[in-house]
């Protein structure tokens, strides 16, 4: 669920927290092609983000606009359902790390270090149930939309008032809320990313 430019700013932002060996092009080639399976119509995908996400900085403004499109666009494809769990809500859990459940076979769940797979029946029931309480919290189709439509606006504006700024000289930088949010794996049936 991300567009090429803004898949290389967040994989470009873990290879360099975690000092590994930069292979950002193979690993955005990789995202890319393991995103085709939300295309095909074959798979079903239940997806939960934070509302916070499309705000996050990835890359630049123009980067962030096509990725809030991005977003629309998969909220009308009849394989996906797309949530954003709104950050004024009650979800009645705490914000989860990052998982994604694979048709209760496992979970996968993205720590600071890496990522860690759980396969003990007992805690996939739990992931489970942290998604569906999540999901009681989350707005889509057109709620959905008007969110990513919003974050779309904001990021335009912004991109046209750095164009300005540039053209006047430097100026003081702005701040970014941190907000964990990741995306998908090839084959999840379900997925979270609500973060912090």
């Amino acid at each position: 669920m991300q567009t090429m430019a803004y898949a290389r700013g967040h994989l470009s932002k873990i290879i360099g927290f975690r000092g590994i060996p930069d292979d950002v092009d193979a690993a955005v080639e990789a995202r890319m092609k393991q995103q085709e399976v939300m295309t095909n119509g074959t798979r079903r995908f239940a997806i939960l983000i934070g509302e916070q996400a499309p705000h996050t900085l990835y890359g630049g403004p123009e980067v962030m606009a096509e990725q809030s499109d991005k977003l629309t666009e998969l909220t009308r494809r009849p394989n996906v359902s797309l949530g954003v769990v709104i950050r004024r809500a009650e979800t009645g859990i705490w914000p989860p790390e990052n998982f994604w459940i694979y048709d209760t076979a496992q979970v996968r769940v993205d720590t600071v270090p890496g990522q860690v797979r759980i396969k003990a029946p007992g805690d996939i029931a739990l992931c489970e149930k942290a998604f569906q309480t999540l999901s009681g919290s989350a707005v889509h189709g057109d709620e959905a939309r008007a969110l990513f439509a919003s974050a779309r606006q904001a990021w335009s504006r912004e991109g046209s008032a750095r164009n300005i700024k540039r053209h006047r000289g430097p100026s003081g930088g702005g701040f970014r809320a941190f907000q964990a949010w990741t995306t998908e794996h090839p084959h999840p049936l379900r997925h979270t990313a609500v973060g912090s």
